[in-house]
This record gives C-alpha cells, sequence and structure tokens, in this order.
C-alpha cells in the first residue's frame, strides 16, 4: 500500500505532466492567436457557381488554422484602395512599387481621401512588398489597421495580410492565402 508522500508526489508528477503537456499543444498549434484575429475568407470554386467560406484563426507567428465558424465583426470597415494607388516597375529586376495616391472606396461606395494612418499603411505596402500589387483593401476595426492585399504573380493569386502597428510605423504579415477573397474579420 502507499503512503501519502508517494501518492502527493504522484499526483504533484501528474499536474506538472498535464502542464507540458498543453504548453507543448499550445506551442505545436501555433501559439496564442495575433490579438485574438479571426477571418472569414471564401474560395470560389472552378467553373462552379458555389462558394466554400473557411474560418481561420491567425496567430502572431504568421500561421494560420482553420476554425470553427464565427459572425463576422460589424465594427470593422473596409476601404478598397483605387486601382492607381499603386504603380510598379521592374528595377534591376527586382519589383519596385510606388504609391501615387491615397484614394479608398468605401463599402458604401463613397471615395475618400485615406487618413493619416491608412496613409502611413499603405506607404508602407508600397515600400515593403516586392511584387506588383493587384489590389489592397485597408480594415480599420477596433483602432488597429489592418491590409488585406492581392499580388500580381502570374502563376497564382497569393493574398496577405498585414497588419500596421502605428506607434512603430511597421507592417507585419500575419497571414498568406491563395486564391480567396476576405469576407470578413473579428477581432477581440
Amino acid at each position: 500500500m502507499e503512503d501519502r508522500q508517494t501518492k502527493r508526489n504522484k499526483r504533484t508528477i501528474g499536474i506538472v505532466v498535464g502542464i507540458l503537456t498543453a504548453i507543448l499543444c499550445t506551442a505545436c498549434n501555433g501559439g496564442t492567436s495575433a490579438d485574438n484575429l479571426s477571418v472569414k475568407v471564401v474560395t470560389l470554386q472552378d467553373e462552379a457557381e458555389t462558394a466554400d467560406f473557411v474560418y481561420y484563426d491567425v496567430y502572431g507567428n504568421g500561421k494560420v488554422r482553420k476554425t470553427d465558424e464565427f459572425k463576422p465583426d460589424d465594427s470593422a470597415r473596409f476601404y478598397a484602395a483605387d486601382i492607381d494607388c499603386f504603380s510598379s516597375n521592374v528595377v534591376n529586376g527586382q519589383v519596385k512599387n510606388t504609391l501615387v495616391n491615397t484614394i479608398l472606396t468605401e463599402e458604401s461606395g463613397d471615395v475618400i481621401e485615406a487618413d493619416e494612418a491608412m496613409s502611413s499603411l499603405m506607404q508602407l505596402l508600397a515600400d515593403e512588398i516586392d511584387h506588383d500589387i493587384f489590389s489592397a483593401i485597408i480594415i480599420e476595426d477596433k483602432g488597429q489597421y489592418f491590409a488585406w492585399v492581392e499580388l500580381n504573380t502570374n502563376w497564382s493569386s497569393p493574398c496577405e495580410l498585414y497588419q500596421y502597428n502605428g506607434e512603430e510605423n511597421t507592417i507585419e504579415v500575419i497571414g498568406k492565402w491563395d486564391g480567396v477573397d476576405l469576407i470578413g474579420i473579428w477581432v477581440a
């Protein structure tokens, strides 16, 4: 028969193993999500008129993982960049983007001039992206700014989600997809 100390030691070891397992599982799944951000995208089926909605959690390390269905945030505002906002040229074998203007179109169809944060975000997109920018959508939600950028690479339809840090005036790619359209986001 086991004494009390042996039972206590086994219970302590069990708790420690449980905690370590939980930590390892979290690390394997990509860590915690970037500011609790989730996105809803749609994939258009080839030669079909149906669309599949897919939901993802976005993690701080740039990984995305499918998640359960959620209702996108109604407070998120989407602004489409004018087709002529970005110009690209090939300089020394590299694509060089230039921000030409900061004209955006609201979901209502109203055309606006980007505010200071949006303009800075757009300038960073032009400076840091090394592919032709096919389209860009600026997203503002709960004081945070994101950009959904479709790139022109000829062979695929890559889409990248950037998060803007206004304090440091930086952008970071927080997710990548191929051949999808952004439908909505949810920020905790």
